[in-house]
């Protein structure tokens, strides 16, 4: 009984392992004056699609295609924004992520550098970016109606 129990747990996550959600949430930051803490959520989502190879980046001003690498159990991705700025956040074994904003306005670099942890887990459909809405209070509703807490 138990055996049949695992099988079927198991067998909707093999079927399933094309789209993986990573979700991550900053607690400090530091900059050219310091470290600091964040004073509101800042919580990034990266949808990883292994079927087509693609990865989005999800977060409170919109989503945008990224650049995904794997290495040895880590996650990093890469965005170029449309003014030209790089953001990096890598994710480790243990979840610990770091995202760095290489910022240039005016003409002044303004580097900054985001702590904190991530939760990732298995989607239970395969959803592409233009099916993916983020609703404030961290419920993610596909355009299908499927709502799923991260």
């Amino acid at each position: 009984m138990k055996l049949m129990f695992f099988i079927l747990f198991l067998l909707p996550s093999i079927t399933y392992a094309e789209t993986i959600l990573i979700t991550c949430n900053y607690l400090t930051f530091s900059n050219e004056e310091g470290s600091h803490k964040i004073k509101d959520n800042f919580i990034l989502n990266f949808v990883i699609d292994n079927k087509s190879g693609k990865s989005h980046l999800i977060g409170n001003n919109g989503s945008s295609e990224v650049s995904f690498f794997k290495n040895d159990g880590s996650y990093t991705f890469a965005e170029m924004t449309e003014t030209g700025n790089f953001s990096v956040t890598t994710v480790d074994k243990s979840l610990k992520s770091v995202h760095s904003r290489n910022m240039v306005l005016l003409g002044e670099l303004i580097p900054s550098q985001y702590y904190g942890s991530c939760q990732g887990g298995i989607l239970p459909l395969v959803i592409s970016n233009n099916d993916l809405s983020h609703k404030n209070n961290g419920l993610f509703e596909t355009k299908q109606g499927v709502k799923s807490h991260f």
